[in-house]
């Protein structure tokens, strides 16, 4: 205690200072805005008083007082006595205390001006109801003293009393709004508000002093300042609303920007644990079926001629059923890695002739179940290309049998040419068929996992929703372009262009 009592002097000390001069150099403003017998046209030293003490506390009752009786009445007014000098500090004084036991009892010991309720609240009670106290201890004292008539007391007591309360309503909030953060936080909007206020009431005061020189009726200029005064404090409050409407819209933004950063890390938590999941489980799937698929076809090659017609079949089917899984597995562990960006584009020098051939063997089958003409177009000009060979036939793949499979009558085929874009040389793969067709309004909806066109899920096939969106994606990666063309019932063609070269380049493809 011993120590502190030293360090909390000096700080009163300076804020009484402080404090004092402030209500000094507003009362001197105060004095030289007299005009109607002894009242000031406005008392910004009231509304200097109750911003001291709402920033201070009541270190700053002091600082009122003496700054209010140090000022000198008897320059403007002469008859003016030292009691009635010591009657306006008291009223002046007793009015700030007054008003900030009020503003505790109804806005609690730590007023926050949460929204523009609490603001007006201050203003009301700061204001209007506190300026009661020093509007009469002040106009009293001028009666008692004889300076003011029993005629001319409610006219004072009313000029006094809307000075006062202008005072406090036009400057306490440009002091609590330049001095306090709990109005408004930014220094920039809280310094721009003030110097825009400054600039009014420079001009109001300006006005006031002309016409008070011109004018004998003082109820002008007086009137003037007045309004003018309320109007700049109304634009205050309307400033503080908005600028508490941007605060609350920016806290809401902020929360709402939050909630979806912890949705979007739970959803890709939930990403990854569905990518390992898919991934591991594909691995483990692939072992057994390529077991089954490599035993099926070994003993369908090593039967005899005499074998019975039936179990031959039956093989067949084991080994078809299980392409058609394996290639499903495969697609699965292909859209795993490129969920989780390990998918890499491996470039190499390959025949594409023989490739695409090699494409034609594994759907031909399913064109040949169908009674389908399935045909295959290459340019005679292609042969060896650099690229991605697994990735480009899991493009075409799942293209043809996509193909295939919503086709009932007529053909499926494959063109192959070579086509430039963009000074840039690659080939283009057009994939057409004279199936169901896709509407025009589905085409957003087209490329994306597990999405199946309305018309075609009622056609009654197999398929899980992933070959297209896995075509395009691995087309995306090898940095080509995919599009497509489609009229109900007519059938449709998909277009893959890949910057396929004759020639390996110096350095390797990269996604």
């Amino acid at each position: 205690m011993s120590q502190t009592q030293p360090q909390s002097a000096p700080n009163t000390v300076f804020i009484v200072f402080i404090v004092a001069l402030a209500c000094y150099i507003a009362g001197r403003l105060d004095l030289i805005t007299i005009t109607h017998s002894h009242i000031p046209a406005i008392s910004a030293a009231t509304g200097v008083a109750l911003a001291s003490i709402l920033l201070c506390g009541n270190r700053a009752l002091l600082g009122v007082f003496v700054g209010s009786i140090c000022l000198p009445w008897q320059e403007q007014l002469a008859d003016i006595t030292w009691v009635v000098s010591l009657s306006f500090s008291i009223g002046i004084t007793s009015q700030t205390y007054i008003a900030n036991i009020l503003l505790q009892r109804f806005m609690g010991p730590s007023i926050q001006y949460a929204n523009s309720k609490d603001l007006i609240t201050l203003l009301l009670i700061g204001g209007p109801f506190a300026c009661l106290v020093s509007s009469t201890i002040s106009i009293t004292a001028l009666f008692i003293n004889g300076i003011v008539t029993s005629d001319s007391y409610p006219i004072n007591w009313l000029i006094f009393w809307l000075g006062s309360s202008v005072g406090v309503v036009t400057f306490t909030p440009l002091l609590l709004l330049l001095f306090s953060n709990n109005i408004v936080k930014h220094l920039h909007y809280r310094l721009a508000i003030t110097g825009y206020s400054s600039v009014i009431i420079v001009g109001l005061l300006c006005a006031f002093f002309l016409l008070k020189s011109y004018y004998q009726f003082l109820l002008l200029p007086w009137g003037l300042l007045t309004v003018g005064l309320l109007l700049a404090s109304y634009v205050n409050i309307i400033f503080f609303k908005l600028y508490r409407c941007r605060e609350s819209l920016e806290g809401q933004i902020a929360n709402k920007a939050r909630e979806l950063e912890e949705t979007q890390s739970a959803v890709d938590v939930a990403n990854r644990a569905k990518t390992d999941f898919l991934s591991g489980m594909a691995h483990e799937l692939r072992t057994p079926l390529n077991s089954i698929i490599g035993f099926s076809h070994r003993i369908i090659q090593k039967m005899p001629n005499n074998a019975d017609e039936r179990i031959t079949i039956a093989l067949g089917t084991i080994e078809k059923n299980g392409q058609h899984l394996l290639f499903m597995v495969n697609k699965m562990l292909d859209l795993s890695k490129i969920e989780s960006g390990e998918m890499k584009v491996e470039g190499k020098m390959f025949n594409l002739p023989d490739f695409i051939e090699e494409i034609y063997a594994k759907t031909e089958r399913m064109a040949k179940d169908k009674d389908l003409n399935y045909r295959i177009d290459i340019a005679d000009s292609l042969a060896e290309v650099y690229g991605d060979p697994y990735k480009l036939s899991q493009i075409l793949l799942n293209l043809i049998s996509n193909a295939i499979k919503y086709t009932s009558t007529g053909e499926v085929s494959l063109t192959v040419e070579p086509e430039n874009r963009d000074q840039q040389e690659g080939i283009l793969f057009v994939v057409k068929d004279t199936g169901v067709g896709i509407p025009i309004e589905a085409f957003k909806h087209l490329f994306k996992k597990f999405q199946q066109i309305d018309n075609r899920r009622s056609y009654q096939v197999e398929g899980t929703g992933i070959g297209l969106a896995l075509a395009s994606e691995m087309t995306r990666i090898m940095q080509g372009m995919m599009s497509v063309d489609s009229m109900v019932g007519r059938g449709s063609n998909f277009y893959v262009w890949l910057p396929l070269t004759k020639q390996a380049p110096g350095t390797g493809l990269t996604t």
